[in-house]
């Protein structure tokens, strides 16, 4: 019977949670057959002694995203105050410059 406009679905229709897509379940198939394992690879590609430095941290970079997750940017608020301009990372953001350009900013 086919949907009529407005009707829900039944339960258990569409793709099951962790069904893979076709062309990656064919890709994963068809390296199976080859006897190829692309993360075996990657380990044998950073181990190997002759193996440029460049290409050997791409692979531990590469096989890393695997063990642990990317991390992400954060926003981070930075209250500003009159008369103070930040031009750069401030570890003292809540202390305000100096009002004249000829004192001592020499760090303390």
């Amino acid at each position: 019977m086919p949907f009529a406009r407005g009707m829900r679905r039944p339960p258990g229709a569409g793709r099951k949670k962790g069904t893979t897509n076709k062309i990656a379940g064919e890709v994963a198939e068809r390296l199976q057959e080859l006897g190829c394992d692309p993360i075996k690879g990657m380990v044998e590609i950073a181990k190997g002694k002759n193996t440029p430095l460049e290409l050997r941290c791409r692979m531990y970079s590469e096989l890393a995203q695997y063990v642990w997750p990317k991390r992400k940017s954060v926003d981070i608020p930075i209250r500003q105050q009159p008369g103070c301009v930040v031009y750069g990372w401030c570890d003292d953001i809540d202390k305000p410059e100096p009002a004249h350009p000829t004192e001592d900013l020499s760090p303390v």
